[in-house]
């Protein structure tokens, strides 16, 4: 991903769909892209497509015309898309986008033009527009709650973002980089972190991934009394989930799941990787899912 990010910034006229689990940091991959393209001192425009109704949606997106709906302000409002004019417009989300509007906003896509709610005027568009989303849109579509024809439209560039538990080494680095912002911030005597407490992040799964680890890492950051962080520090269900991967008396196959743990950080825990971790061990598939639920993996 990081590769990319330079070529797909300096591709600044492509649209982008940025897939990814809840707090993978696709917002920050976003304004990654556009800081260092050429629209960088132009506007970026967050919209979120889950926070809103279909019809305040509308007019948060498009703008309105004065007197076009009951509450229309005075004057008229712009609309996000006028507002990143120039710039881009990143839609999270989007798979939450209500029907109603795709239609519109395709045109949207199609065109680079729109039209204010309540208005017949056109108005031309210079944007760059980067959409993402934590669903599969392909089964959206399959629901009837998609358009396809949006999907392929926006679907140009498709960036998959990985969840933290598929590459565990940057946990870390993450974490330090977060301390140094917060050191910025607030007053904290934390320095350092022991090696018992960087066991209990690296072993964690981290299902709220980057996002759920910079809570964690403030929350210790908040209350840690002492210059090096320790387990007791770190929220509790991070040691608990720890203590429960630790077992007392190291069974029989401590050493067969010692080595599927460390294939699944190495090849990941996609449906590829658990091919290639099969083959390496020389078993089929099957047998390979049997024993990770053995060892509840």
């Amino acid at each position: 991903i990081r590769k990319h990010v330079l070529l797909l910034a300096k591709n600044d006229n492509v649209d982008l769909l940025i897939r990814g689990e809840t707090g993978t940091g696709k917002e920050i991959l976003a304004q990654s892209i556009h800081n260092a393209s050429p629209r960088q001192g132009e506007p970026f425009v967050a919209v979120n497509c889950s926070a809103l109704p279909g019809s305040l949606l509308e007019s948060e997106l498009f703008g309105y015309e004065e007197g076009s709906f009951t509450g229309a302000k005075k004057g008229g409002k712009m609309g996000k898309i006028e507002l990143a004019q120039g710039g881009v417009l990143f839609l999270d989300e989007l798979g939450e986008m209500p029907m109603s509007i795709q239609p519109k906003f395709l045109r949207v896509l199609q065109e680079y033009e729109l039209s204010r709610v309540g208005s017949t005027e056109t108005i031309r568009l210079n944007i760059r527009i980067i959409a993402a989303t934590n669903r599969n849109l392909r089964d959206l579509i399959q629901e009837g709650r998609f358009r396809e024809d949006l999907y392929y439209r926006i679907n140009v560039i498709n960036l998959a973002l990985p969840p933290l538990r598929q590459h565990r080494e940057d946990i870390m680095p993450i974490t330090h980089n977060y301390l140094e912002q917060l050191r910025t911030k607030l007053e904290m005597p934390l320095k350092a972190i022991s090696p018992e407490a960087q066991a209990v992040l690296m072993e964690y799964d981290w299902p709220g991934n980057v996002r759920e680890l910079q809570n964690a890492v403030e929350y210790a950051a908040n209350l840690c009394s002492e210059e090096v962080l320790t387990p007791k520090d770190l929220p509790g269900h991070l040691a608990a989930a720890h203590s429960a991967d630790t077992p007392r008396e190291p069974p029989e196959e401590s050493s067969e799941e010692q080595l599927l743990r460390e294939l699944l950080i190495r090849y990941g825990y996609t449906l590829e990787g658990k091919k290639l971790i099969a083959a390496h061990m020389g078993i089929s598939l099957r047998t390979l899912y049997r024993r990770l639920e053995r060892f509840h993996i």
